[in-house]
């Protein structure tokens, strides 16, 4: 769509609601039975495992490092790890991995006993950037000015993407709460998650 003012003169993406219906085609049926069978195995195997914490700490850092460094940080695992033996070795970098591990160690608890809700993800949001690069962009809120991806020094104009607008999110953060924990689930647990996923993406 077009920014329709004139301080934004743009174009950005706006999503229809999240589908609660879904034709699935043979080849996306059969892709999905062999994730469940995966799934079983794995989960099979972490009941043989007298601490499966063990596994799940090594995978959340990788995790981790995957994905700040989508946003432009640079950190390896090596640093990762050193930083959480000697803290005097960490940098912004590390820093910010280390806040990611901690914000989602707390989404993983809340949502055992809360459903996954925006207030949920808001406070997510605000461990995340507390105290790192981004902590001036409203952490724990809802942002309030448009904001899209490219790289460093891009414009709304020369951006690869750009989300809905401010106002849009209200409306859009409604829908997806309530298709994560009502409606989206009439659908196979693997697709609800990878609709969830897609729509939370696209929109902040």
């Amino acid at each position: 769509m077009r920014e329709p003012g004139n301080k934004w003169a743009f174009t950005y993406y706006l999503p229809k609601q999240i589908p609660r219906e879904l034709p699935l085609s043979t080849e996306i049926v059969t892709a999905m039975s062999d994730a469940d069978a995966a799934l079983g195995h794995l989960q099979g195997l972490g009941m043989v495992i007298n601490d499966p914490s063990l596994l799940i700490g090594p995978f959340l850092r990788r995790e981790a490092l995957a994905s700040s460094r989508i946003e432009g940080t640079q950190a390896s695992l090596s640093e990762l790890l050193q930083s959480e033996v000697d803290a005097s070795t960490s940098d912004d970098d590390t820093d910010e991995v280390r806040r990611y591990l901690e914000a989602t160690e707390l989404a993983y608890t809340l949502a055992k006993s809360l459903p996954i809700t925006q207030r949920l993800v808001l406070q997510v949001h605000e461990v995340l950037l507390r105290g790192v690069r981004g902590e001036e962009k409203n952490p724990g809120q809802l942002h309030t000015s448009p904001v899209w991806v490219g790289r460093a020094g891009a414009t709304p104009e020369s951006a690869a993407f750009v989300p809905p607008l401010p106002q849009h999110l209200p409306d859009l953060m409604r829908d997806w709460e309530y298709f994560v924990n009502e409606d989206g689930k009439q659908l196979p647990a693997l697709i609800q998650a990878a609709l969830a996923h897609y729509q939370f993406e696209t929109i902040h």
